[in-house]
């Protein structure tokens, strides 16, 4: 069995609420590996957003410890976990953010425009530079229904195709986890099945690790596992 790509141990995230302190995740312990989709639920308030921006290397927790690919990140400086998030974890979000201004195609490639001018080459580009990354985009666009869209401006799209034009973008640096926040709260039951769908897709298909936070239980049916965050911890089913 491979081993985990993804593990958060004892995870705390404390905040003060006028000078009274509150503990959102209590003690959390998470892992996921290569291939796994797993569907986070739990009620608003429940603390699923904080866990995503722990696990995402977005926030810092109070404390625990946070492993990508079996290396500790936490106590990392800012600039090199800015690094990791780049080259090893993707983000899906409630709304695409698509930039209005560029094409589907040309948004997809932001990332790896952002990790070349570092100089970072995206592990998906596996030494051919550009032109490799090019081909990557188009074929992953093509492998979530949206290839023939890659020259339209986002404007052009359904809110569905715009969606997986973003998981297309979250995927194109070739990320080891894939990290979605609510990715259907703002689409129609067709289009959410289609999302959940793709998600699965990209689980199975491209080896991807998976973690989506959502409200939507109708997402149990395309998760490889599913766990529910309560009372700041995490449980199965």
């Amino acid at each position: 069995m491979a081993e985990a790509v993804l593990e958060a141990t004892g995870l705390i995230k404390r905040y003060d609420q006028n000078g009274v302190p509150f503990e959102v995740l209590r003690g959390l312990d998470f892992s996921i590996r290569p291939g796994e989709f797993v569907a986070v639920l739990g009620p608003s308030g429940s603390g699923k957003s904080t866990f995503l921006n722990l696990v995402g290397l977005m926030d810092r927790p109070s404390s625990g410890t946070v492993l990508l690919a079996g290396e500790p990140v936490s106590a990392d400086s800012e600039d090199a976990r800015a690094a990791l998030r780049n080259r090893h974890i993707g983000f899906v979000f409630q709304f695409d953010a698509l930039m209005p201004e560029f094409s589907v195609l040309e948004n997809v490639l932001m990332p790896a425009r952002i990790a070349l001018a570092a100089g970072r080459e995206p592990a998906s580009a596996q030494g051919k530079g550009w032109p490799g990354l090019e081909a990557r985009a188009r074929l992953i666009l093509e492998k979530l229904g949206v290839g023939p869209h890659a020259e339209r401006m986002p404007r052009e799209l359904s809110g569905g195709e715009r969606q997986r034009a973003a998981l297309a973008r979250a995927l194109v640096n070739g990320p080891a986890v894939l990290l979605a926040d609510e990715p259907t709260g703002n689409l129609d039951r067709p289009n959410a099945e289609l999302v959940f769908s793709s998600l699965r897709e990209l689980a199975d298909g491209f080896g991807v690790a998976v973690v989506m936070v959502t409200h939507n239980e109708s997402s149990v049916g395309y998760a490889t596992r599913a766990v529910r965050l309560s009372d700041g911890r995490l449980a199965a089913g």
